[in-house]
């Protein structure tokens, strides 16, 4: 039994490799961080921006973000059962939570890393993507790659593709601070180029192998490639999870005076309505837009497009 962490910044591929992964070994206990530390949200970061972002200030978005990322890395640190990982962009930077989760779990780590470059064109063909199912008039579309790829823009109150000039000195400087995070925790040899990784059938089947030999799960069909096998030999901690439901919510950075007793009414925010709903979805029947994937909520676009 073993635990292993897949680390790189935005778009690196990493959780599509897991949800692959998931697919062969449907047993396999697999955690995505975004996805758990936003799961009243759809499971999608980019819903917690849409609810929580005031015009230019994404801080009540970011602070909340922070505060999961740091609980759920305590969780973790409780893994009884093997666990393959993919890691949030800031994860690593989450401090000294991490370390602590290093010195109790001691993963195997893997790194994808990006170029500037792949990132800016990884950004933007997310954004596309979810431009083109329907988001582009939702208040806040795009808040989500502030200070890397878009900008708020006062006047006419969105957020602005930033052109590849503008944004890659935005990326390297914020790379240059995440990648050495992710290579402290990880051996050379398993770092990966991103793009080789996603584009590389074979390399993707032999990280499988490896997860999956560090995992303990079923045996490989196919030798451990030799770098990953070497590493195993000298045995990979064992560790645990216990995967509880994330609680603690918007109510760690919401004054008291804005709270109420079912719920949390943050009569400051001026999307109010859809951060009632995100907090207490219960009130609402099941019924979701094909842009919320996943959401259990009746909030519809249209409306939302028009919440001040």
């Amino acid at each position: 039994m073993g635990v292993v962490v897949v680390l790189g910044s935005h778009t690196a591929g990493k959780s599509s490799l897991v949800r692959r992964f998931q697919i062969k070994q449907p047993k396999a206990l697999l955690v995505d961080t975004d996805r758990e530390i936003s799961h009243d949200f759809g499971g999608n970061l980019y819903n917690v921006f849409l609810a929580l972002t005031v015009k230019a200030d994404s801080t009540m978005a970011a602070a909340l973000i922070e505060q999961r990322e740091r609980e759920l890395l305590r969780q973790l640190q409780q893994l009884d059962r093997p666990c393959l990982i993919a890691a949030g962009p800031l994860i690593p930077t989450r401090e000294p939570e991490w370390s602590e989760f290093l010195h109790a779990v001691s993963p195997v780590c893997f790194f994808f890393r990006l170029s500037a470059v792949d990132m800016y064109t990884g950004l933007k063909r997310r954004r596309g993507r979810h431009r083109a199912s329907g988001m582009a008039s939702i208040l806040n579309f795009g808040s989500w790659d502030h200070h890397l790829a878009t900008q708020y823009n006062p006047e006419t109150e969105t957020w602005d593709s930033l052109t590849e000039i503008e944004s890659l000195p935005l990326i390297e400087a914020f790379l240059s601070q995440v990648n050495p995070v992710y290579e402290k925790a990880c051996q050379s040899f398993r770092i990966y180029d991103s793009a080789n990784v996603r584009g590389d059938k074979r390399l993707q089947r032999d990280l499988e192998e490896a997860f999956e030999y560090y995992l303990d799960a079923q045996p490989a069909t196919k030798p451990v490639p030799a770098p990953a096998l070497a590493e195993a030999k000298t045995g990979a901690s064992r560790a645990s999870i216990l995967r509880r439901g994330l609680s603690e919510a918007v109510r760690t950075i919401v004054p008291s005076s804005c709270r109420g007793s079912d719920s949390v009414l943050l009569s400051t925010l001026p999307s109010m309505e859809l951060v009632r709903k995100c907090i207490d979805p219960k009130n609402v029947p099941l019924k979701a837009p094909m842009w919320l994937d996943n959401f259990d909520w009746n909030v519809d676009t249209a409306d939302l497009s028009t919440v001040k």
